[in-house]
């Protein structure tokens, strides 16, 4: 079964980045899409968690577009491995020398690309 994410907020401070999304459920049929998808009472929220990161951007779901292989970790979360992104991280600020990877949140509306050193930590 194929799940759906939201996202609900991006938080950055010093080399760590916090961003947390919300599972989107079908809700009643509305007699235009049939059962669109909703935020319920039901719906599970997630805290991702990325240390040690080099760098970060945003795009829209609707052009993103997947770099290298790809691992999943959860439904909504993945690792571009081998991808152009990391490899042209930038070589200065934090986690500088080290090898950055390439991690991906992935919502409906919007993908948060992450450049950071290790897998992030996932609470929900």
């Amino acid at each position: 079964m194929h799940r759906y994410f939201d996202l609900i907020d991006i938080a950055y401070n010093k080399a760590t980045l916090v961003v947390r999304v919300i599972e989107l459920l079908e809700g009643n049929p509305d007699g235009y899409v049939g059962r669109p998808l909703t935020i319920t009472e039901q719906s599970q929220t997630f805290r991702i968690e990325f240390d040690r990161v080099t760098e970060f951007r945003t795009n829209a779901e609707q052009c993103f577009t997947p770099e290298g292989t790809t691992r999943n970790i959860t439904p909504f979360v993945f690792e571009c491995v081998g991808s152009k992104y990391a490899s042209q991280a930038c070589p200065l600020g934090a986690g500088a020398g080290e090898a950055a990877r390439h991690f991906v949140v992935f919502t409906e509306s919007v993908v948060v690309e992450v450049l950071s050193l290790n897998e992030p930590t996932i609470e929900g």
